[in-house]
């Protein structure tokens, strides 16, 4: 069993609201410019009820997009911290990474970021995944070697229902390794054609 500590982080940094608030602007400047033209039309052609119906039906079509939740990309990060108490190997066994990346810190303990992407899910379904551990690791310990590995080793497909359809949802899921500087890294083991392979850190020599 782990005693890893897990945290939830909603990855919205400045760049994410400035983009979002950019959007934002954007469709309500197209609504009130249907709006204006709306009215112009009203007055211009009081006796064609069908030209505002057209106009209401483009308002709404618009808007159609950003009422539905499941059209977005819902995005988490989710944090581990592992004790390493200074043993002597590490071995790292994940899989179901595009792209696993380590790098080297000034803390005493393994620290792991995973990056969640899935798109055409609500945000109640991802939190669910990340609760049921689907992308979450545990440890064991076994002598002076200490195995990092993936809690789900094999992770089905994710679906939602809308509207009597079942949806596949497209999944994209990174992590991070902050190892101590204590410990040895090989860069071989970290190349892209060994995604799915197990890595291992050892203690540097004093």
């Amino acid at each position: 069993m782990s005693n890893a500590q897990v945290s939830l982080v909603p990855p919205l940094s400045h760049q994410d609201w400035l983009l979002a608030a950019w959007a934002t602007t954007v469709h309500l400047i197209f609504i009130f410019a249907l709006i204006s033209i709306h009215t112009t039309t009203a007055r211009i052609f009081i006796m064609k009820p069908s030209g505002r119906l057209a106009i209401w039906l483009c308002i709404a079509l618009w808007s159609l997009p950003l009422a539905n939740p499941l059209s977005a990309q819902m995005e988490r990060t989710v944090y581990q911290i592992f004790p390493v108490d200074s043993v002597e190997t590490i071995v790292i066994d994940v899989i179901n990474f595009i792209y696993p990346e380590v790098h080297l810190w000034a803390g005493t303990s393994l620290l792991t970021e995973v990056q969640v992407q899935v798109w055409n899910a609500s945000p109640e379904r991802v939190d669910k995944l990340i609760e049921e551990g689907r992308y979450a690791f545990e440890s064991e310990r076994q002598g002076n070697t200490l195995r990092i590995y993936s809690k789900m080793r094999r992770r089905e497909p994710i679906y939602m229902f809308r509207a009597n359809e079942k949806i596949k949802c497209l999944e994209q899921t990174t992590v991070k390794f902050f190892v101590p500087d204590i410990y040895e890294i090989n860069p071989a083991e970290w190349r892209f054609d060994q995604v799915d392979k197990p890595k291992t850190l050892r203690l540097k020599s004093p």
